[in-house]
C-alpha cells in the first residue's frame, strides 16, 4: 500500500471523530449553526413559525382527554353559531398544515447527515475520497497537530457555509411556499362564512398573519450564519433589550408586557455579529418572567430593569414582581446554587450536552463566544 494511501486511511478516523463530537470541543464550532443550534433544540423555532398565528388568533390546541382542536375564545365568543363550525374546520386544517411545515423543516431539513448518521438533512457532512485527497494533500506540509486540525476545519467550514446556503434557500423558497399555500387555502375555507362583518375580521386576521409570516422566515434565515458574516450594524444595550421584549410580546400577545427604566441607559456601541446572542440572552430573561412573574390583573406583567455597557463591562438589571406568600426558601437556595455553579464554571459543565432552558443556557450563549473568540 502507497504512503499517501497509508496516510489517508489515518486521517479518516480523526475527522471522523472530530464530525461526531463538534459540541465537545471549545474550539471546533463549524455545527454551532446547525441543528445543535440552540434555537433549533429549545423550541424557539416552533415559537417563532407560530407567532404570526397566535397574534392574529390563527391557533388551536388539542385537547388531550377529547383529542379535538379548541379555538382562540375570539373565534368562540364572536362567531355566530352558524358559521362557528365553518371557522373550527378551516382553522383546525390550517393549524394542522402549518405544524406538519414546521415538523418537515425541524425534523427532516434540519438535521445533520454523516455516513453513519442517515438522514435527509441539509447539513450533509459525507466526505468522500475526494473531501480526503484535498485535506490529506494540504496538510502534507503541516508540521503540527494544531495546523493539521486547522486545515480539517477550514474544510469543514467551507461545507458548513453551502449547508447554510442551501437550507437558506429552502426555507425562503420551499417554507415560503408551503405557507404561501396554506394561508390560501384558508382564505377559500372561509369564503363559506354567511357573515359579512366576521368574514372581514377573518380576513383582516389572515392578511396580517400572511405579511408577517415572511419577516419571520428572514429572522430564522439569520440564524443560519456564522456570525462572523452577519451584516448587522452595532448596536446598544437598548435595543437587543427592546428586539427580545418585542419576541416575547410575539409569542404571548394575551400578556402584556411593561418595561421600565430603573435608570438611564448607558451603553457604548456592541459589534453587530453579537446581536443574536443577546437577542437570545434576552428572550430567556423574558421567557423566565413570563412562566414565573405575577401580574395584579392576570395580564400585565411590570419588567424594571438597568442596562450598562462601559469599558468591556457588562451589567444587567432586571426585576419583576414574584409571589412571596409562599414559601420560597426553595428559590433562594436554587439561586444561591445557580450563583456557585457559575461562579466555579461546573455550570458549563453541567449544560455541555444539550445547554439547559433559562440560566444554563444563557450560560452556554457567553462560552460559546468566549470559546469562539479564541479560534477566531
Amino acid at each position: 500500500m502507497s504512503p499517501s494511501k497509508l496516510f489517508l486511511i489515518s486521517v479518516r478516523p480523526v475527522i471522523t471523530k472530530i464530525l461526531e463530537t463538534p459540541d465537545r470541543s471549545p474550539n471546533i464550532t463549524f455545527a454551532e449553526p446547525l441543528a445543535f443550534s440552540l434555537n433549533i433544540r429549545h423550541g424557539t423555532l416552533e415559537d417563532e413559525l407560530r407567532s404570526p398565528l397566535n397574534k392574529s388568533y390563527l391557533n388551536t390546541k388539542k385537547d388531550i382527554h377529547t383529542g379535538k382542536y379548541v379555538l382562540h375564545p375570539h373565534w368562540e365568543n364572536y362567531a355566530y353559531p352558524q358559521d362557528l363550525n365553518v371557522i373550527e374546520k378551516a382553522i383546525t386544517d390550517f393549524h394542522i398544515k402549518t405544524e406538519a411545515i414546521i415538523s418537515k423543516l425541524k425534523g427532516t431539513y434540519i438535521q445533520i447527515r454523516t455516513e453513519e448518521k442517515v438522514t435527509d438533512g441539509i447539513f450533509d457532512y459525507r466526505l468522500d475520497d475526494w473531501d480526503y485527497l484535498n485535506i490529506t494533500l494540504q496538510i502534507q506540509e503541516s508540521a503540527t497537530f494544531e495546523e493539521f486540525l486547522d486545515i480539517v476545519i477550514n474544510h469543514l467550514w467551507q461545507i458548513t457555509e453551502r449547508n447554510l446556503c442551501e437550507i437558506k434557500k429552502i426555507i425562503k423558497n420551499e417554507i415560503a411556499q408551503d405557507y404561501n399555500n396554506a394561508f390560501e387555502e384558508l382564505k377559500v375555507a372561509i369564503s363559506k362564512i354567511r357573515n359579512k362583518t366576521q368574514l372581514r375580521d377573518l380576513q383582516q386576521k389572515i392578511a396580517e398573519a400572511s405579511t408577517d409570516m415572511p419577516n419571520t422566515l428572514d429572522k430564522i434565515c439569520y440564524w443560519f450564519q456564522r456570525s462572523t458574516e452577519s451584516k448587522h450594524n452595532d448596536f446598544d444595550l437598548q435595543f437587543a433589550f427592546n428586539l427580545g421584549l418585542q419576541t416575547i410580546k410575539n409569542m404571548h400577545p394575551e400578556k402584556r408586557f411593561i418595561a421600565k427604566a430603573l435608570k438611564p441607559v448607558e451603553s457604548e456601541k456592541i459589534p453587530g455579529w453579537y446581536l443574536k446572542n443577546f437577542d437570545g440572552i434576552f428572550y430567556n430573561l423574558f421567557d423566565n418572567i413570563y412562566k414565573k412573574a405575577i401580574s395584579s390583573d392576570g395580564i400585565n406583567i411590570e419588567i424594571r430593569y438597568e442596562l450598562r455597557y462601559k469599558e468591556q463591562k457588562f451589567y444587567i438589571y432586571i426585576e419583576n414582581d414574584y409571589n412571596c406568600a409562599t414559601d420560597i426558601l426553595d428559590d433562594e437556595l436554587k439561586v444561591e446554587q445557580a450563583k456557585e455553579l457559575i461562579r466555579t464554571g461546573k455550570y458549563l459543565e453541567r449544560v455541555k450536552g444539550e445547554g439547559g432552558t433559562g440560566i444554563p443556557k444563557i450560560v452556554k450563549i457567553i462560552a460559546y463566544e468566549r470559546y469562539k473568540c479564541r479560534y477566531y
